[in-house]
């Protein structure tokens, strides 16, 4: 009850001191005027860092690599990013006869299960058909002989794709 007795009655307080406002020059009649300037700490620019290409591309240039000690022929590596739903790069080579197909597909199998991708194949009915196919997830690898290479085409099917290599 005490409290209501101690309260000063409306409008007996003093009102808040005015803080004093920087006077303008008075602007001229459709002018329009700035709006006052903030400064803006400059922000330092981090050092450049190398993104890391991703570990899909990374399958698919160890998979050129390998193809290219095997002594592979005519080596493409495609980027079908945006353009396949089913893949993100496909790499394309030759090889001379069915050994040297299933010797580069085993080599390719090596690398891709030490990057643990865990892949399964039948490599010699496909080789005796001159076309192994590899499906690694977001990369394929194909391996051709010339003359099947020549009949299927895949880099005329696919010349949406971006070639990211071509080792002649």
């Amino acid at each position: 009850m005490a409290e209501h007795l101690n309260r000063k009655p409306p409008g007996s307080r003093k009102p808040a001191a005015k803080k004093p406002v920087a006077k303008r020059a008075p602007a001229k009649r459709g002018a329009v005027q700035a709006a006052p300037v903030k400064r803006v700490p400059k922000l330092k620019a981090a050092p450049a860092v190398a993104a890391a290409p991703a570990p899909e591309l990374e399958l698919a240039r160890a998979a050129v690599r390998v193809i290219e000690d095997k002594l592979g022929e005519d080596i493409l590596l495609l980027d079908l990013q945006g353009i396949s739903s089913f893949t993100d790069y496909f790499v394309i080579a030759s090889a001379k006869g069915e050994r040297q197909l299933k010797a580069i597909a085993n080599a390719v199998l090596d690398v891709a299960k030490a990057k643990r991708r865990n892949v399964a194949h039948n490599l010699d009915a496909q080789s005796a058909g001159g076309w192994v196919l590899l499906d690694l997830g977001d990369v394929i690898v194909h391996l051709f002989s010339p003359e099947q290479r020549d009949y299927f085409n895949l880099e005329e099917l696919w010349a949406d794709g971006r070639v990211l290599l071509r080792v002649q």
